[in-house]
């Protein structure tokens, strides 16, 4: 079976057209599916959670953007953790209980049962839905603005095709995890600083709205990146490393990638991959505007390596402290401010991408 997160407001109104078509085809091919409509953000989380713990649901399909997406692969992820806990707890009350059953029979039996069932009964409640989430592959239809997981992924744009990937000829493949030390989570990227505030600004601005009715939402960010390095102040800050520092004088921006794609069509990790453990760290440092100018055009192309401003890291943990506190994003929706540690999660989820 089939389990469905819509988030009919993505790309301005694209998803919901998007699900029209997707569920007139699913009937027509008798497809078994649950879906559910996010109506709030945040939300898709708690609906992705609720849809892979439910018996015989394989696939978790997204209709959205790349902030539906990172909710839902938030809610699986979480959906994991918890039962991995519960589990836990389980096999610590199961102790207790063959314990109980080899030793002197001094305990109270009966709270020492009825206290190891109960933790038993969660841990199993718990375990079934682990199992769910960790066979619950993610899939997706790009509907959104900058569709940078689809791109990754090979997802095509034709709707109708990239439910048929998701359906029967796509392939599974692991996916690593960015997991913040606050619990936050990135299945594309983190971004601080510069990029911090333009996906802050962009999120908020109107126009948007206005470019996704013309299929131009990846215009916004270009936009608000301009909009914003004409009055942008860099400031010093510490990079770790898998415990090597780096000290970072005029940072502008440090991304820490999953993926290539970046804002829309940016290549800003030209290479980064979500199945290596690891976490591809850009940081983008200087003190003139003036010699940044090279690279805003660069990037999209990801030729942006090599120039004397930019600086690659790569490891299994990253921490970033800054001299004053900067917005920092998760797959482009604002997570809060620095400082920021991360660590890689291997092949956390399973998603289906082009074969």
């Amino acid at each position: 079976m089939l389990g469905i997160v819509i988030n009919p407001r993505a790309g301005n109104g694209r998803g919901e057209r998007i699900w029209a078509q997707v569920r007139a085809e699913l009937d027509r091919r008798g497809v078994p599916y649950e879906a559910a409509c996010t109506e709030a953000a945040g939300e898709g989380a708690c609906l992705a959670a609720a849809l892979a713990a439910r018996p015989g649901i394989g696939t978790l399909l997204v209709i959205g953007g790349d902030g539906t997406i990172h909710e839902a692969a938030a809610g699986l992820w979480h959906l994991r953790a918890a039962a991995v806990r519960h589990a836990g707890g389980a096999q610590r009350a199961d102790a207790v209980r063959d314990a109980d059953v080899e030793g002197d029979g001094s305990r109270d039996t009966a709270g020492g049962a009825g206290e190891a069932a109960a933790l038993r009964h969660a841990g199993e409640a718990a375990t079934a839905g682990a199992t769910a989430a960790t066979g619950c592959a993610l899939a997706a239809i790009p509907a959104g603005t900058g569709n940078d997981f689809a791109k990754a992924f090979g997802l095509p744009a034709d709707p109708l095709l990239a439910l048929e990937l998701a359906l029967t000829v796509g392939k599974p493949r692991p996916l690593d995890v960015l997991l913040a030390g606050g619990g936050g989570l990135a299945v594309n990227s983190f971004g601080a600083g510069f990029d911090g505030l333009v996906a802050k600004l962009t999120n908020e601005a109107g126009y948007k709205k206005l470019l996704n009715r013309f299929k131009l939402g990846s215009l916004a960010y270009l936009i608000t990146v301009l909009r914003v390095f004409a009055g942008y102040q860099p400031c010093d800050a510490e990079l770790v490393i898998d415990g090597e520092r780096h000290e970072l004088r005029d940072m502008w921006l440090v991304a820490a990638a999953n993926i290539p794609f970046y804002g829309g069509s940016m290549q800003i990790c030209p290479g980064a991959s979500p199945h290596d453990g690891q976490v591809d760290v850009v940081v983008i440092c200087s003190r003139t505007r003036l010699r940044l100018l090279p690279i805003l055009a660069a990037v999209y192309k990801g030729r942006h390596v090599g120039h004397p401003a930019v600086r690659f890291f790569r490891g299994r943990h990253a921490a970033l402290t800054t001299a004053k506190p900067l917005y920092v994003h998760a797959d482009g929706e604002q997570y809060g401010a620095t400082p920021l540690r991360l660590e890689v999660v291997p092949a956390a989820l399973t998603v289906i991408g082009a074969p």
